[in-house]
Formats: C-alpha cells, sequence, structure tokens
C-alpha cells in the first residue's frame, strides 16, 4: 500500500477548507519534520534549500485515528510545490486538495491525475511530462463521491484530462477538487462531503480490500471533462491512468503515450479512443499504440 500524504494549501480557499475539515474532524496532532533519508544524503547546502524554500512555514500532522495518515500544509501553490521526493517518505501517494476553477462557475466536485502534453507550463510541471497516476485509487474515489449523489444534486461530478503540474515525483498525484468558485471553496458541507469520500477511499487501500479494476487504460479524446471515461469508470471494471483531451492530440506521439502508458502504478494494457472527437488523428493514434502493445477501443 502507498502511504497516504494529503497536501494542502493555505494559498487555496477550497484548499484550506478542506484541510480544515480534517483538523476538527480526524483529529490531526502537529508534528516536527523530520529530515527523510532522502534529505539526510544529500549535503548541508541542500538541506539548508530545502528548509528554506519548501519547508518554511510548513506544518505536518499525523492522524490519531488513522496513523498511515498525513497532512502537509504549505504556504506554496500547489502546481509550484518543488523538491516532493526528497520530503516524502517512499512509496507515497500524494493528494493535493484543491480549488477547481472554470469560466462557466459550475458547481463541480472533481478529480485529476498531472500531467503537461506540451511546452505551456504555466500551471506548473515539466513539459511534454505526465505524472504518475494511480487509477484504481481514483476510480474508487468517485465511486465514494457518487454514493452522496442525493446530497449533491447541483453538483457536476466528474474526472478531468489530465493537466498542470507537479509532474517530476516519483511517487502518484491525485488532484481532489471542489468548483468553481468562492461560494463552494468556502463551503463547510461540501468540504466534509470529499474529505470523508477520500477518508474512506484510504480505508480501503490501507485495508487491502480495493474495488480495483481488472483493466487500465489510458484515454484519447473527449473534453477536458471526459463524460465517456468519466462513465466507464463508474459503470465498468476499469480505471484510467493519464487522460489527454481533444485538445492536445496534437502533442501525442510516441514518446509521450509511452510515457502516458508507463507512468502508473498499475499497468496500463488498452487505450480507450473517444471516436467522435479522434478525428483525422485516429489512424496515426492507433498505429503508435499498437506499436505499444495497447488494445485498442472505440468507445
Amino acid at each position: 500500500m502507498y502511504k497516504p500524504v494529503i497536501i494542502a494549501s493555505t494559498q487555496d480557499q477550497a484548499s484550506t477548507s478542506m484541510a480544515n475539515y480534517l483538523l476538527e474532524n480526524e483529529l490531526f496532532v502537529l508534528q516536527d519534520f523530520p529530515l527523510t533519508k532522502a534529505i539526510r544524503n544529500k549535503d548541508l547546502q541542500f538541506q539548508n534549500l530545502i528548509k528554506n524554500k519548501l519547508l518554511s512555514g510548513v506544518k505536518i500532522y499525523q492522524s490519531t485515528k488513522n496513523n498511515n495518515i498525513n497532512l502537509l500544509i504549505f504556504r506554496h501553490n500547489l502546481v509550484d510545490l518543488p523538491y516532493l521526493d526528497s520530503i516524502m517518505p517512499d512509496k507515497s501517494i500524494l493528494i493535493f486538495l484543491s480549488k477547481h476553477s472554470s469560466k462557466k462557475k459550475i458547481p463541480a466536485l472533481t478529480s485529476h491525475f498531472t500531467g503537461n502534453f506540451g511546452n505551456n507550463t504555466l500551471f506548473g510541471g515539466n513539459p511534454n511530462e505526465i505524472g504518475i497516476a494511480y487509477p484504481s485509487f481514483q476510480k474508487v474515489y468517485m465511486k465514494q463521491l457518487y454514493l452522496n449523489m442525493q446530497k449533491l444534486d447541483e453538483y457536476k461530478i466528474t474526472i478531468e484530462a489530465s493537466h498542470h503540474g507537479p509532474t517530476t515525483s516519483q511517487n502518484p498525484i491525485i488532484f481532489i477538487e471542489i468548483g468553481s468558485s468562492e461560494l463552494e471553496w468556502n463551503n463547510q458541507f461540501l468540504a466534509s462531503i470529499v474529505c470523508n469520500s477520500l477518508l474512506s477511499t484510504i480505508t480501503e487501500f490501507v485495508n487491502d480490500k480495493p474495488l480495483s479494476a481488472s483493466k487500465i487504460a489510458i484515454g484519447l479524446g473527449g473534453n477536458h471533462y471526459p463524460q465517456k471515461f468519466n462513465d466507464m469508470i463508474l459503470r465498468d471494471d476499469i480505471a484510467f491512468a493519464s487522460i489527454a483531451s481533444k485538445y492536445n492530440l496534437d502533442n501525442i506521439d510516441s514518446k509521450m503515450l509511452q510515457m502516458m502508458k508507463s507512468r502508473s502504478v498499475e499497468p496500463v494494457t488498452e487505450l480507450f479512443i473517444d471516436k467522435k472527437t479522434i478525428g483525422s488523428e485516429r489512424q496515426r493514434l492507433s498505429k503508435i499504440a499498437e506499436s505499444l502493445d495497447l488494445e485498442i477501443n472505440l468507445v
């Protein structure tokens, strides 16, 4: 089991709301920050860099209800956190609590993995780099959210295509988000729904009884909110690692598709293509997928 590390930021209203809920209800206690092995193995200059740049003002908590869970609250922007692997325990799952923004300000609860399919790094991470995904963890979390559908009838509950940073960690990263305006970001009821769904997901994985999928896939096509892939997560025995929306298909070459396949905790064997949005790219991408021994499915 990957050790759950929940990460929040004081610069993010939704993140703060969720962190406050956890602090009040999960009985977290403040800890001194131990230098991890990765930092101890570095020279003093690097240790001081970590302490001054990343750990300045950070607060580290451990749950007294569940000792497997740590909560780290930074002052930094979440998408730009540097040196993550230097301060995280080996084999962690990094769960970022964040706000979700959209122009239409539609109330939404979302989750997604990280990645930049092109050169644009405006929102953190490295160019042309995908973060590591944990498909079954996201699947279980989304199913937990959907158990609360009757309480959330005005809210869109959906995965998003992979986007923004951080991307460089050797640990899997997932963003858990509340959107899409200040009204939702500061809503403690929403914070409670998201946090309890997350804690239930963590409990399943800690107890080694996750509702994992037998098929692990990557996805190409669809909008930023890939409805077809979202429905498959909820309905079928499938979980998705990285998903590239139709807006990023020009950036998908053999190297990128191989990265999408390889940067997953669980082995990826399938590729699902949204045939209505793939257009003229279908033949090119199918040929690349075949060369990578991916089973191609059109939906």
